[in-house]
């Protein structure tokens, strides 16, 4: 059996493979010049989430209701190791401000 007009390229799995990543990476930086002089610019897209999140530390951060006599007995029944954690109380709030936050429609 004689076979004619093979064509080499279509056996050889892995150099077309090494072309694509070598065209890959020339492409991305090409678009990282393109960034860098002006033309585009690299974007950002946070989740739902991911808002909330920073909507609700920037609020905290920005709090001046801290009630230091509140923090400083908190501090001194962890270092007594008095503190008790109510954890019923504690799962029913988690649970309410999750339900909250992902309500569909809020």
């Amino acid at each position: 059996m004689d076979i004619k007009g093979l064509n080499t390229q279509t056996l050889n799995g892995y150099r077309p493979q090494a072309e694509r990543t070598e065209d890959a990476a020339a492409a991305k930086l090409a678009k990282s010049k393109i960034a860098h002089s002006g033309g585009e610019s690299d974007t950002l897209r946070l989740s739902h989430e991911a808002r909330l999140r920073t909507t609700a530390r920037s609020t905290a951060m920005q709090a001046d209701d801290v009630r230091q006599e509140r923090v400083d007995d908190l501090k001194k029944q962890v270092a007594d190791g008095t503190y008790q954690v109510d954890t019923t109380k504690t799962a029913t709030k988690l649970l309410q401000e999750e339900s909250d936050i992902f309500r569909p429609g809020a």
